[in-house]
């Protein structure tokens, strides 16, 4: 079970802002639901040796 992560921001025009905006996510709610919403997408994804791109 995870019980924390590390989050980064991106800018508004999609670039990564600088490394002192990461922050560690400790909140057991939030955690739960980051990493069910990271299995769900997972579960759903194509294997890497099967993607083809067109």
């Amino acid at each position: 079970m995870e019980t924390s992560f590390w989050s980064t921001t991106f800018s508004g025009d999609g670039e990564l802002t600088p490394q002192d905006d990461k922050e560690l996510i400790t909140d057991p709610a939030v955690v739960k639901l980051c990493a069910s919403a990271f299995e769900a997408v997972c579960e759903r994804a194509i294997p890497h040796e099967e993607y083809r791109p067109i």
